[in-house]
């Protein structure tokens, strides 16, 4: 967060804003990530699709999407991360998204992220283009650049 110094509060106003934004996408994205309808009780996964969605607002709605088979999807934004993968990290549990496409890694945001208070974000790899997150069952959003996508049944995102 910025220290407001001569005339920049609305700088800091920016900082905290940006700073809460990425908190809520991180939460939202673990709840997301760790959701048990992509798992069965043994540790496989499950035929069931999970859908974290951005509502339309400010921008258009977008959508993660975690495939059964391990394939990560954005749609309607963030694009240029297609195609992706996940995966439930085995010894923490937590969830690993990986980064496809060729559009530099979101460094500045996951730093943000990963430093704020409450983040369901654990760590990341800029090179290997890394996100993992802790999730538990009651996490209904995750933070990602700078979004809230809340978890749903389906995706309205074009």
């Amino acid at each position: 967060m910025t220290i407001p110094r001569n005339g920049q509060c609305g700088q800091t106003v920016f900082s905290l804003r940006f700073a809460l934004a990425a908190l809520a996408l991180t939460l939202g994205a673990c709840s997301a990530l760790n959701d048990k309808s992509t798992r069965a009780a043994d540790g496989k996964r499950t035929a069931t699709t999970t859908f974290w969605e951005y509502p339309a607002s400010a921008f258009p709605a977008m959508c993660i999407v975690l495939q059964p088979d391990g394939k990560l999807a954005f749609k309607g934004g963030f694009l240029f991360f297609n195609p992706g993968s996940w995966r439930t990290e085995p010894v923490s549990g937590h969830i690993e998204l990986t980064l496809g496409g060729t559009a530099p890694f979101p460094d500045v945001s996951a730093r943000e992220e990963v430093r704020a208070p409450g983040s369901r974000l654990v760590k990341f790899n800029g090179p290997a283009r890394k996100l993992e997150y802790r999730i538990d069952s009651t996490t209904d959003s995750i933070g990602f650049g700078g979004f809230v996508f809340y978890k749903k049944t389906s995706c309205s995102a074009v």
